[in-house]
């Protein structure tokens, strides 16, 4: 017997690939277009069937229904096998801890906004910060703790980035890093703004840290790596301001 997997199978997999590529949106869409075409299609089939087999009627009926469950299990096929991708996809870009994304998908969401800002013309700014104390956090009330204050950091920058578009990532450790596109400079001023008023409103109420925050932005992108560069430039200015503060991890 072939290894292959069969044609059917193939073809559900080809679907389902196609589809987790998809918008949540798209998705809907398709799938509405999808279930549309099988009804067409087996009611000409069923249609067909009844020209041929006009005088056999209880044979025509177990033939219909034949052919709607059978387009009834195919689709659930396919949305099981969509919504298993669809898990595994987003658990392997998600951190663990604060749900954010990871530091390999922010990578990949990088060079997919840099595509875009150079087709539109926007700018990219970027925003790399670390936590001021949170070694003292972990070492005075345990890891537990550490793990709250950073699932708390993580609701707080979610706050902030409410754009679609913006990219906030966990970097790792308690380190974090924000990617937004906006028309002009002056508008990514303003969003960085906004981030530095909710750090310094957020460490009033946790006393015990604060931020080091390195800003780097750009003009129009035009080429590629140019947003990976302003990346590594704010982790270099957050690096230089935590070693002023001469606060430790």
């Amino acid at each position: 017997m072939s290894e292959r997997p069969s044609k059917l199978f193939e073809l559900i997999l080809r679907i389902c690939a196609f589809l987790v590529s998809q918008s949540r949106s798209h998705r809907i869409s398709i799938t509405i277009a999808y279930s549309l075409l099988v009804g067409i299609f087996g009611s000409l089939l069923t249609y067909v069937v009844h020209n041929l087999l006009v005088e056999h009627w209880p044979l025509l009926i177990l033939f219909f229904f034949i052919i709607f469950f059978s387009s009834l299990l195919f689709c659930f096929a396919v949305y099981v096998l969509m919504n298993n991708l669809l898990d595994l996809n987003e658990k392997s870009c998600r951190d663990y801890l604060t749900g954010l994304y990871n530091r390999r998908f922010f990578d990949e969401m990088a060079n997919i906004l840099e595509g875009s800002a150079i087709r539109s013309g926007e700018c990219v700014g970027c925003a790399y910060l670390d936590l001021d104390g949170f070694k003292a956090v972990n070492d005075n009330f345990g890891h537990a703790a550490g793990d709250e204050l950073l699932r708390e950091v993580a609701d707080l920058l979610v706050g902030v980035c409410r754009r679609t578009g913006d990219i906030l990532a966990r970097m790792g450790g308690d380190e974090f890093a924000i990617l937004i596109s906006v028309p002009n400079r002056a508008a990514l001023k303003a969003q960085m703004k906004r981030l530095q008023d909710a750090c310094r409103e957020f460490s009033k109420t946790k006393t015990e840290i604060g931020f080091s925050i390195g800003f780097a932005f750009t003009g129009k992108v035009n080429r590629r790596g140019q947003v990976m560069e302003l990346v590594k430039l704010a982790d270099m200015r957050m690096l230089k301001i935590k070693e002023k503060k001469g606060s430790k991890k």
